[in-house]
Order: structure tokens, then C-alpha cells, then sequence
């Protein structure tokens, strides 16, 4: 039964060979420059899941403000509908009066 050749055998078989190949011929091994390493590309943070839903929930407060931030007579077009009623919510920095004390 033919055993089969060792590893270092056929390494040294195949060095010798090329060896041989080259010395036939110079120009059947070309060698070439390395091509450049890719740049690696750069770390971008992704939103984690509670970013994502604290900027859902502030959008939805601040829709909710922008709504009621608009007054009901400014936006009827038509000055003949519209209402002059005037309440301290149409003036979000006034408060009510202070009560008068007589002495």
C-alpha cells in the first residue's frame, strides 16, 4: 500500500519546484504592491430605545403646548364671529390682583 507523503515532503517538493520554475523563467512570478487597508468607517451612536421615545414625548408636550398656546378667537378669520373675551390664560405672566386692605 503507498503511503502517502508527509507535509514537510511535499513542501520541500513544492519549494524545489518553484525554485526551478523561476530559474526557467523570472518573469512567471509578478509581485505586487499591498493594496491600502480601508479606512475603518467612523463610530456613529445609534439612539438607544429611551432616547427615542423621550424625544417622542417632549414632541408630544410641546404640540400639546402649541395648541393651547393658540386662543380660540385668533383663529376665526372673520372679525364679525370673532369673540373679545379676554381671560389671564390669553396672559400667561399675569396673575390675579391682590386684594386691597383698607386701613
Amino acid at each position: 500500500m503507498n503511503t502517502p507523503p508527509s507535509k514537510d515532503a511535499l513542501r520541500e517538493f513544492l519549494a524545489s519546484k518553484f525554485a526551478e520554475t523561476v530559474e526557467q523563467n523570472p518573469d512567471a512570478v509578478v509581485l505586487y504592491a499591498a493594496g491600502r487597508a480601508p479606512d475603518p468607517k467612523r463610530y456613529v451612536k445609534r439612539p438607544t430605545v429611551q432616547e427615542v421615545a423621550f424625544k417622542r414625548e417632549l414632541e408630544k408636550m410641546r404640540n400639546d403646548q402649541a395648541q393651547k398656546a393658540v386662543p380660540e378667537s385668533a383663529t376665526s378669520p372673520d372679525p364679525a364671529t370673532r369673540t373679545n373675551h379676554l381671560s389671564l390664560d390669553d396672559y400667561p405672566g399675569l396673575g390675579q390682583p391682590a386684594e386691597r386692605k383698607e386701613f
